[in-house]
C-alpha cells in the first residue's frame, strides 16, 4: 500500500484484493465508477467484509438543485428525512442503527458548502463509517474538488466486469450467499456449464445485472443443485460478442434502469430526476418512451414467433 498525504490510495493489484484491503480499515472511502456500475453493492460488500459488519448498513440519499433545496434523507432500511433522525438521535432513539456503515449517495453532486454542513451531522448522528461515490459529471469541479470535505480516505476504482473472469466469480458468490441467506435456500453455485456462459459474457448492466441474475437463478433453482444454464437469461445463454444489435439493446436498457432508480431516489420526481441525470425533462421522456416502444416491439415479435 502507497499512502500519500491526507489520502490512502490502495495500489495493489486485483480489485478483489483492494476490497479486502479497504474494509480492513476504518477510513472513508470513496468509490469511482460510473452511476450504473453497482457501487452501492460494493459499499454494501465492504462493510460485510468489515468489523462492522454485525451493525446496519445504511443507504443516505443526497439530492439538491437550482429548483429545490438540498434533501438528505434516510432510504434504507426506513425513509426518514435526516432532520428527523436528528431529532430521534437528540432523543436517544438511534441506538439500533448506530455504528454501521452509510453509503451517501450522490453525496459528490451537493454543493461544497453543503457537504460541509452534512457530513459531520451524519457522522455525529450515526457514529458511521462514510463510503461515498465520485460523479464523473461534476460540473467545473475537478474529481478532487468535489469531495475535499474528505481529506483523508481510501480511493477505489471499479473496474467493468466484463471478460473479468476472477471478479465475476467472486459476485456471483457473494450474491449467491446473500440470497440463499436472505430466503433461506441452499443453492450451491453454478455448474461449469453455466461458468462459462457467464465469464464470456459481456455484463453491460454491470453488478445491477449480476445481482439480479443471482436472484433469479435462486429462486428457480433447486436446493442442492447446482444452477444449469437453463435458468440462466435467454439474452445471456445466447450472447455473441460480434452480435452488432446487442450493445445497443444494452445501452437502452442500461438507461432505463438508471432512470428508474433515480426517480425511486427522488420519489418519481421527474424534474430532479432530469437534474440529477444531467438531460432535460424532454430527454427524460423521451428515454423512457423509446425503452417502452422498443419492449412492446419485442414482445409482439415473440407472440409472432409463438
Amino acid at each position: 500500500m502507497e499512502t500519500e498525504m491526507n489520502n490512502t490510495q490502495v495500489m495493489i493489484p486485483g480489485f478483489v484484493e483492494q476490497v479486502n484491503t479497504i474494509a480492513a480499515n476504518d477510513l472513508p472511502v470513496i468509490l469511482a465508477g460510473p452511476k450504473d456500475s453497482g457501487r452501492e453493492w460494493i459499499a454494501e460488500l465492504i462493510h460485510d467484509l468489515s468489523e462492522r459488519n454485525e451493525r446496519p448498513f445504511l443507504i443516505i440519499n443526497c439530492i439538491t438543485s437550482a429548483a429545490y433545496p438540498a434533501l438528505v434523507e434516510l432510504s434504507q432500511p426506513i425513509r426518514r428525512e435526516f432532520a428527523e433522525l436528528q431529532k430521534l438521535a437528540d432523543e436517544g432513539l438511534l441506538e439500533s442503527i448506530r455504528g454501521g456503515t452509510v453509503w451517501l449517495n450522490n453525496f459528490s453532486e451537493l454543493p461544497f458548502e453543503e457537504q460541509e454542513q452534512f457530513l459531520p451531522r451524519i457522522s455525529d448522528v450515526l457514529q458511521c463509517r462514510i463510503i461515498t461515490g465520485l460523479s464523473k459529471t461534476g460540473g467545473t469541479r475537478s474529481p478532487h474538488e468535489q469531495l475535499a470535505v474528505i481529506p483523508e480516505k481510501n480511493t477505489l476504482a471499479i473496474p467493468p466486469l466484463r471478460h473479468n473472469k476472477k471478479t465475476i466469480q467472486f459476485f456471483l458468490n457473494y450474491f449467491l450467499a446473500k440470497t440463499n441467506l436472505e430466503w433461506n435456500r441452499e443453492v450451491p453455485g453454478f455448474s461449469e456449464e453455466a461458468m462459462e456462459i457467464l465469464g464470456n459474457y459481456a455484463w453491460p448492466g454491470n453488478l445491477y445485472e449480476l445481482r439480479e441474475l443471482v436472484r433469479d437463478a435462486v429462486f428457480l433453482g433447486e436446493n442442492g443443485v447446482p444452477v444449469a444454464p437453463r435458468l440462466l437469461p435467454a439474452a445471456v445463454r445466447s450472447y455473441q460478442s460480434h452480435d452488432p444489435l446487442f450493445l445497443k439493446k444494452a445501452v437502452l436498457k442500461a438507461e432505463y434502469d438508471l432512470i428508474c432508480k433515480t426517480l425511486y431516489e427522488t420519489r418519481n420526481n421527474k424534474r430532479k430526476a432530469a437534474e440529477i441525470l444531467k438531460i432535460s425533462r424532454k430527454t427524460l421522456y423521451s428515454k423512457m418512451r423509446i425503452f417502452q416502444d422498443s419492449n412492446s416491439y419485442q414482445s409482439e415479435n415473440q407472440d409472432s414467433m409463438a
